[in-house]
């Protein structure tokens, strides 16, 4: 939808999808409803940036307000990405520090979720996923709060997985290296390279975008 270039098409559908939400927030689950409401958001800041902007400031209030703090941070994550991909120009963070907030509440979040469970791995991976390939650094940052070696290098694989995702390959790529560099253990970083290689497989246009940065990697393994 965000990608849509008609701009009467997407606002129709923007205003079709935004009579639903009502019934859709009572039916759940609340962190889809929420992705839906971000891609909204998007959308419409797309065609109008202060229609979009109000609609962005209410999607923070509202994931502010979730008690549940997994549901709540996975939504942060998502926000924190979708933003760094529609406002390139940082024009929200001028106006209103919408990213700085976003992201401060999202280690917040992330510090709380982790102090009242166990499962670190679990709780991590949603937010993991979401950040990845927008906030390479902010993923390193969040996956080395896990509480064992063995859920710190599972997660740091799930980041590898979601890093060349997106469609600015070379970025992803220097973030991606970072992260298999951070690896706690020697087997770790092998099996983190290794399943870059794979992602790099399946992308031909990372190996357009930054030949260097894959001699690098190249580096890392061997």
């Amino acid at each position: 939808l965000r990608f849509c270039n008609d701009r009467l098409a997407a606002m129709k559908c923007v205003s079709r999808l935004g009579a639903l939400l009502g019934d859709l927030a009572e039916r759940g689950p609340t962190a889809e409803l929420f992705r839906l409401r971000i891609l909204l958001a998007a959308t419409t800041f797309r065609w109008n940036r202060e229609d979009g902007r109000t609609r962005f400031q209410e999607e923070y209030y509202g994931i502010s307000d979730i008690k549940d703090l997994a549901i709540k941070a996975e939504c942060l994550a998502r926000f924190a990405s979708q933003l760094s991909v529609v406002d390139s120009e940082a024009y929200l963070e001028k106006v209103d520090q919408l990213r700085t907030l976003v992201e401060k509440e999202l280690r917040q979040c992330v510090e709380s979720l982790l102090a009242c469970t166990g499962d670190h791995e679990q709780m991590l991976s949603p937010v993991i996923a979401a950040v990845a390939n927008t906030h390479p650094a902010l993923a390193e940052e969040i996956l080395q709060q896990a509480n064992t070696l063995t859920r710190r290098e599972s997660l740091r694989l799930r980041a590898i997985e979601h890093m060349l995702r997106g469609p600015a390959a070379r970025l992803a790529l220097e973030g991606a290296i970072r992260v298999v560099r951070g690896a706690e253990t020697s087997s770790g970083a092998s099996e983190c390279a290794i399943a870059l290689w794979r992602q790099i497989d399946m992308r031909s246009k990372v190996l357009q975008a930054a030949p260097e940065l894959v001699d690098d990697l190249a580096a890392v393994c061997f």
